[in-house]
């Protein structure tokens, strides 16, 4: 069953007068299930894409469904309860508050949920860095982990709401060889055990290795390997 289906998107960007087309018609359907590579030159309309699915911009023409929802028919508020709910977002540089510890860094998307009481929103944060190893280091502040560490912090918030649907953008690109290991390792688990679906940015062969199938853009189209 398709849990995302990009149909003939076009995205393009208005720079004063001009147009900076991105993505070109692009069609694309993502199983459930499923952990896709998304890979390409730079400039090629990765990040964009992951983007668009995840609800953060929209398209200029086209569909996107995720889960049987048209984020583009919804409005700017729908649209975030939707996505706080349906997607969990892992990016290359972590985006971590430095003032908040593990246990807080992971909690704050839990603030979303309407009724949601303290207790269960530390609940959940512990049982999501427990998911990603760490349950060791709940009071722990960004400044005090590994890079890897960190990542593995930005994962378990990713989750903590029990997303359908990850995006991970370039989730090892700042990372060494070993930390990048153990993050590949993770998503990992987290599709075959958690049955989440993941679609990953990456320019990395050996990260792109990890998925189930391989999709290469090539200037805003899917080229003749994209699967």
């Amino acid at each position: 069953m398709a849990q995302i289906e990009v149909q003939n998107v076009r995205k393009v960007y208005r720079r004063d007068q001009f147009e900076v087309p991105v993505l070109d018609g692009l069609t694309l359907s993502v199983e459930e299930g499923d952990f896709i590579a998304l890979m390409g030159p730079s400039g090629s309309g990765k990040t964009t894409l992951l983007n668009l699915i995840g609800g953060i911009d929209q398209p200029t023409s086209g569909s996107i469904t995720v889960d049987g929802v048209n984020t583009a028919a919804l409005k700017t508020r729908e649209l975030a309860k939707w996505r706080s709910r349906h997607v969990g977002f892992i990016f290359q540089l972590y985006n971590l508050m430095p003032v908040l510890t593990a246990e807080q860094n992971v909690a704050l998307p839990l603030l979303l949920v309407k009724g949601m009481k303290a207790k269960e929103r530390r609940e959940r944060a512990r049982l999501a860095l427990d998911i990603v190893g760490l349950g060791e280091r709940l009071d722990h502040y960004p400044r005090q982990l590994s890079g890897g560490q960190e990542q593995r912090v930005a994962i378990a918030r990713a989750i903590v709401t029990d997303p359908t649907l990850i995006l991970a953008d370039e989730p090892t690109g700042d990372l060494d060889r070993s930390a990048a290991g153990e993050i590949l390792s993770l998503l990992e688990k987290l599709n075959s055990e958690f049955k989440k679906t993941i679609v990953m940015v990456t320019h990395d062969p050996h990260a792109a290795e990890k998925a189930h199938r391989m999709v290469h853009l090539e200037k805003g189209v899917l080229s003749a390997n994209g699967g």
